[in-house]
């Protein structure tokens, strides 16, 4: 646990708050986990992965890879994983 950092921020937040955060993230971490119940993660994946996969519901998990090595030169980057609840329903 003493690797997860909380950010208030992220509780009530909008895309351009998210890129800024995302951005600011040290290029130590290779992978990062954000979790967040907002309409600002639909439209990150939007801006930021390809293809557009719409809206990214509540539960939904969307797995972005970028080639860049500093998280502020992120970019258009890929969707590699995604599992919405539609996906596992019987």
């Amino acid at each position: 646990f003493d690797r997860v950092v909380l950010k208030d921020e992220l509780y009530t937040f909008d895309k351009r708050d998210l890129e800024r955060i995302v951005k600011s993230i040290d290029s130590g971490y290779g992978n990062v986990i954000i979790f967040g119940h907002s309409e600002a993660i639909s439209d990150f994946v939007h801006t930021f992965a390809d293809p557009n996969l719409g809206h990214v519901p509540t539960c939904g998990v969307v797995t972005v890879q970028w080639n860049v090595d500093q998280w502020s030169k992120i970019d258009q980057g890929n969707v590699v994983f995604s599992l919405f609840p539609r996906d596992v329903r019987p």
